[in-house]
């Protein structure tokens, strides 16, 4: 999983902020530092994870059969 490659406090962070929608207030008091921090922890990690999405190669969207609907190789 990408984000278990992230810095243990980003990883935290990311998951809290993005996964659990957790207010960045209550993270920060989970974690121990300010809500500034946390901000900079969640920013460093989602930009850290974009850039690795962006080095993946996704093949292009195809319809399904099923549904008429695209779907990603």
């Amino acid at each position: 999983m990408a984000i278990a490659r992230r810095p243990a406090r980003q990883a935290t962070a990311v998951l809290l902020r993005v996964v659990e929608e957790r207010p960045y207030e209550e993270i920060a008091a989970a974690m121990g530092c300010t809500e500034a921090t946390v901000r900079v922890h969640v920013l460093r990690a989602k930009a850290a994870l974009a850039r690795r999405l962006a080095g993946l190669r996704l093949g292009p969207a195809e319809p399904t059969e099923e549904n008429g609907k695209e779907r990603v190789s």
